[in-house]
């Protein structure tokens, strides 16, 4: 059976589009794409030009967020480790200067970066959506486990300096317990995020440009 005899119009009648094909499409990967029909099922070899056509356009924002979701899990890891570490040292009581060197604040530069060169590596068909939508869920899930330990530190009164209220934390007086643990964790959320998607279009843009360059260089020759 050839390519051509498959369309989107095809795919969006089949019971299951899998996750899989998507993020195999979106990558750009040679692989197998597996469509369920009843109890048939249809095995079609292609590259991404052809993955690309038969998944339905609605189906394209969710074939980059299984891409993100995929390379989202170290980058997680490691921030939760970060988290973990400092919130460690800083009820064992360690320096400020020791503390700050473990901010999730320093994976907004470092993490765009792994972001760009996946996406400039596996060639990904919409590279600025694709990054966009790595760092905004990063950014997202980052600030809410930040938010979680803001919302620990109001109910057990941490007195490390990053969350008294003087820098905008939850622990001071005059905090109800509404601002303790819902407004102000989320405030800051939202500005972390915001700040974060900002700084990683930004670095993970210029990886993705220095990365690609050499490429189309080769091309043009």
């Amino acid at each position: 059976m050839g390519d051509t005899q498959f369309s989107s119009k095809f795919v969006a009648r089949t019971k299951l589009l899998h996750v899989g094909a998507i993020f195999l499409g979106i990558a750009g990967k040679p692989a197998k794409l597996m469509f369920s029909t009843g109890n048939n099922r249809i095995r079609l070899k292609a590259r991404r030009s052809v993955y690309i056509h038969l998944i339905p356009r609605r189906n394209i924002i969710m074939g980059l967020i299984a891409v993100a979701h995929a390379r989202l899990k170290w980058p997680l890891l490691l921030a939760l480790a970060v988290i973990v570490i400092r919130i460690f040292l800083e009820q064992l009581g360690a320096p400020e200067s020791i503390n700050n060197l473990f901010g999730v604040a320093w994976l907004y530069f470092l993490v765009p970066v792994f972001f760009g060169l996946e996406i400039a590596r596996h060639r990904d068909p919409s590279p600025l959506k694709s990054l966009f939508v790595h760092v905004l869920l990063f950014g997202v899930y980052t600030r809410l486990m930040v938010a979680i330990t803001y919302m620990m530190a109001y109910a057990w009164q941490w007195t490390s300096p990053r969350f008294l209220v003087e820098r905008g934390g939850t622990v001071g007086e005059g905090i109800s317990p509404l601002e303790g643990y819902l407004i102000i964790p989320l405030r800051n959320a939202v500005l972390w995020i915001i700040g974060a998607t900002l700084v990683g279009m930004i670095v993970g843009g210029i990886t993705i440009l220095i990365k690609q360059q050499p490429a189309d260089e080769r091309n043009e020759e």
